[in-house]
């Protein structure tokens, strides 16, 4: 509750921006940090000592390496087996592609500086404190481990989903739902947040490394 309280609030205060792409990545920085934001207030006041369940790792920057390990094989592995089907199924054709990749490329270094900022610092914080951190960790405790893991990846795929474009946001909603099943297995065998916090900064790296260069 507290999260779409958050949600909701975010898209109120990103509504006065415009439509450009840094205004765009603004705006889902402004989300992300707000629902942080308040998760952060309500178990400080609502829930003492909640930062020891999420994991105390002994070796906290070998649990980065390994997560950001895991998330370059996750990458190629989800960009193959679903990301690439998925584009041929839906009949997007070398001239979509191009025009895909045209409307990507960075326009300007502040467009670029706002991406990456919303992509490898603000996201991965906000949504594996919330996905895994908080709602894999509460429903894996009611539910068991495999229903936690479809329910936290399938929200997590539907946050990603755009109802003002579906064909657009079809494939970056399939791919966040594997991501997140990927996250979710890792946390669950690493027990720290590090290792999913990693593996996330090191997908979207090379999401956005990707993007900026094709073309």
């Amino acid at each position: 509750m507290v999260f779409g309280v958050g949600y909701v609030l975010g898209d109120l205060l990103r509504s006065p921006l415009g439509g450009s792409a840094v205004e765009r990545e603004a705006g889902v920085v402004v989300v992300e940090a707000t629902w942080t934001a308040l998760l952060l207030l309500w178990l400080r006041g609502s829930h003492p000592g909640w930062a020891t369940r999420l994991g105390q790792p002994s070796r906290p920057w070998a649990e980065v390496r390994e997560g950001a390990v895991f998330g370059s094989i996750l990458y190629g592995v989800i960009g193959l087996a679903v990301a690439l089907p998925l584009v041929r199924t839906m009949g997007l054709g070398e001239e979509a592609a191009a025009g895909a990749r045209a409307s990507a490329s960075p326009s300007s270094v502040v467009e670029v500086l706002v991406a990456a900022t919303s992509a490898l610092v603000v996201a991965p914080v906000a949504e594996e404190f919330f996905f895994r951190g908080l709602l894999f960790t509460a429903a894996r405790a009611r539910t068991g481990t495999v229903p936690a893991t479809l329910a936290s990846a399938a929200l997590f795929g539907v946050v990603h989903f755009a109802p003002a474009s579906p064909a657009a946001s079809l494939v970056p909603a399939a791919i966040a739902c594997c991501l997140g099943v990927g996250l979710a297995v890792l946390y669950e065998r690493r027990a720290n947040l590090l290792a999913p916090l990693g593996a996330h900064v090191a997908f979207n790296a090379i999401g956005l490394v990707v993007l900026f260069t094709r073309g």
